[in-house]
Order: C-alpha cells, then structure tokens, then sequence
C-alpha cells in the first residue's frame, strides 16, 4: 500500500521511524539519561547497536523488533497482563517473530501467565496453523542456503560474530538469567536472531547501569549521546541510501543499478498481467514494479515442502506442464545455469527477449507447448 500510494521512499521511511522508536523506547525505558555512562559501558552499548544493524532492513521484520522490545519491558516490569496480551495478539497477527512470545516468558513456565500470554498465538486467522507454517518455512530458509539464516559463525557474517561474543561474556559475566540466555543461543541457528537478542540485551544491561550524580553538564552529555546514536543507527541502516535514490544528487559515478535488467523489465511492463516463474533471488521487485500481481520463485513466494520440490522439479526440466496447470504466462531465467533454460531454448512456442545475464520467455497459450 505503501508502496503504491508514495513510492518506494515511502518504505523507506516508515522503517527509518520504526528504527528510531525502537531506539528512543530503550532510552525511555531505561531512563538512560539518568545513567552514569563510564567509557567501557559506552563501547559495550556501541558494540549491542552494531549487532541490532543485521535487521534494520526495509522488511516487516521491523515491527516484530518493536514488539518484542515492548513485550520483553513489560514483562521485566511486570506490567498488566491485560495489555499485554492485547500487544501479544496484535504482534502474532504482523509478524512471524511472535513466535518468541514463549520463550520470553520461559522463566515462568509453571504459571497461569505463561499459557494465557503463550495462547495470544492462537488468536490469528490461521490458529495454530501458523506456527507449524512459520517452523517449515524457517527451515526450508535454512535447507536452501539463504544467508540471514545461516549461523552467526559464517565468514560473512565475521564483525556480527564478533559483537555477538563482546555480548556474550557480558551476559554470562553478569546476567545469566532467563530468557536473555535463551535468546544468546538463538543467533547459533540464524543471524537473523542477532536483533531480537542484541535488543534484549540493550534494555537489560542499560536498566542496571549505575544512575548518575544528577550533574547537569552530565546529563547534557548523555543527552547529546542519545542524539547521536539514535541519528547515526538510523543513517547507517542497509537500504536507506538506495531509498533516497532520485532525491539525493546522483554521484559522478554509478554505484547502484537496478537489479533487474532495463529491457526485461520494461517487455513485462508493456503485457497484460500474468504470472512470472523466476529464478532470481530478488524478483520479488517484479510485482512492484510491474502490474504482474503473482510471482511464483523459491525464495520469494511462501511455499510448501511440496512445493519447494514442484519447483526445482521444474527447474530441472520436468514436469513442463506445470505452466499449462498454473497459467504462467512468462519465465526469469539466469542463462545457462539450469536444464529448464536450455528446453525453452528450444521451445518455439515461446518468445524470448535476451539480456547479459537473464532471459525472458513469455507466451500467451502457455498449455499450447
């Protein structure tokens, strides 16, 4: 919706606001500006931001950061119930992530409140069919490669391993509680559980900093820190300088390009709506940035064990009727790299439209070859 009313900014900057109020509720909340903020907690605050950089990306998962946030506060705090379940309910119905609601409360497993707060789940369209849903789709994720949910000890993943044992020591030094721990672990199975611990670690190791003399030079200082923080996290978020393309002066010399091919894109722009079959990773942008509504690739479309193996069936040049079943009025394909592009090759029923490194066939009677 976003997207369609104010463009691709518009993104952009709702989730640099999600950013910032993730950052100033931690701030509130710790009542950060009353803490005696000596120079090795400052680089141990520095290093838990750094880690929190892996998900300030233009995804929903954003929301799911700010809900956790709220959700674990209230808990520490042992605020009302009532609200609480109501945020739980409105985070289960957003974003997956909900699904660390149980864990936050794993220290009180033997209470009511656990299993009133652990049922907020249930309250979703789907019940508890999401959660097996969300648990086969993570691990289709892991089983396909996708690098957000490969271990935090990758070499890609190198300076987040690194913060992530600055964080540790402190957490088994001083804060072996539950669930922080728990949420310590998690990154082992995904660096895209590095946020959601790095935010629980934020607001546990700020809480229990030492409050200040009440100098107001000193207050002024954490003041202006805070500033700082908030502004430089928000600035250094991935995505935000592709966000501000077109607004900002372009550079002497190109260092963005559109990842999908000018020419391919403009031949789906100029046909009737249809459904893409792709190979690329990143053609998820197809829909947005075309009037095709439904894109159906491995990484961007939310499928089923079954369907992950339909696909790569089809990749591989078998079951070539899936086009005529499912309608597909057009193919994405990287050239040379699958048996399916060397059968379309061939196919002359199919147009095709080359670029350096992809291919598009397209027709209008997909059940005709």
């Amino acid at each position: 919706v976003l997207f369609k009313l104010f463009g691709i900014l518009a993104i952009g900057v709702v989730n640099r606001f999600v950013v910032g109020m993730i950052l100033v509720y931690i701030i509130w909340k710790t009542e950060f500006i009353k803490k005696k903020f000596l120079t090795l907690n400052l680089l141990i605050t520095i290093v838990a931001l750094f880690a929190l950089l892996v998900g300030f990306l233009d995804r929903p998962e954003l929301f799911g950061m700010l809900f956790f946030i709220v959700v674990f506060e209230r808990l520490e705090r042992k605020s009302s119930d009532k609200w609480t379940f109501f945020i739980c309910v409105l985070w289960a119905n957003l974003h997956a992530s909900s699904l660390l609601i149980p864990l936050l409360l794993i220290k009180e497993i033997r209470t009511r409140r656990f299993w009133i707060l652990s049922s907020s789940l249930l309250f979703n369209p789907f019940s508890i069919k999401l959660a097996s849903f969300t648990v086969s789709t993570i691990l289709i994720a892991k089983s396909t490669g996708i690098s957000s949910w490969r271990p935090i000890w990758e070499p890609e993943n190198f300076y987040y391993f690194i913060a992530w044992i600055v964080l540790g020591i402190v957490t088994m030094m001083k804060y072996r509680t539950l669930p922080l721990v728990f949420f310590l672990l998690l990154p082992l199975a995904g660096v895209r559980f590095l946020p959601f611990f790095s935010l629980g670690f934020l607001f546990v190791y700020l809480k229990n900093l030492p409050k200040s003399s009440g100098e107001e030079l000193l207050k002024k200082g954490n003041l202006l820190f805070v500033g700082a923080v908030v502004i430089v996290t928000v600035l250094l978020s991935p995505g935000l300088k592709e966000n501000l393309k077109g607004i900002l002066p372009e550079p002497k010399t190109k260092t963005f390009q559109h990842p999908i091919p000018e020419r391919i894109l403009d031949s789906l722009k100029n046909i009737r709506p249809q459904k893409v079959f792709s190979q690329a990773q990143y053609a998820a942008l197809i829909p947005l940035l075309t009037s095709h509504r439904i894109n159906i690739d491995w990484i961007n479309t939310l499928f089923t064990s079954q369907q992950i193996i339909e696909y790569f069936m089809v990749l591989n040049a078998h079951s070539l009727d899936y086009f005529c079943k499912k309608d597909v009025k057009a193919i994405f394909l990287k050239k040379y790299e699958s048996p399916l592009y060397k059968v379309m090759k061939q196919n002359d029923s199919w147009s095709t439209l080359d670029d350096e490194d992809f291919t598009l066939f397209t027709t209008e009677k997909p059940c005709a070859s």
